[in-house]
């Protein structure tokens, strides 16, 4: 799972997949910490290729159950979460 939008970024090259490659849960504090990687296409990450850009973002007074953050359950609130920020709106699910 990823986030297809394309994005120019500062150095004005762009990216168009990006995927989570971290998250880290502070669910007592109720904090959630993610590392996305944005690779020019999906194919260039297909094909090894390095990430054009990694960003960090935090999610304050997030309240998710348990399950939620199990295996796949993680990446899903990772991306919902993402997908409020006006950065990331529009992205579709690739």
């Amino acid at each position: 799972m990823a986030l297809g939008k394309e994005i120019e970024l500062a150095n004005g090259s762009t990216a168009a997949y990006w995927r989570l490659s971290e998250i880290i849960d502070a669910r007592k504090d109720k904090i959630l910490f993610l590392r996305l990687e944005g690779y020019k296409t999906q194919q260039h990450r297909l094909d090894g290729k390095p990430p054009v850009v990694t960003e960090d973002y935090t999610f304050d007074d997030v309240d998710y159950p348990q399950e939620s953050l199990n295996a796949s359950g993680g990446i899903i609130v990772g991306y919902t979460k993402l997908k409020t920020l006006p950065r990331f709106a529009g992205a579709t699910d690739v």
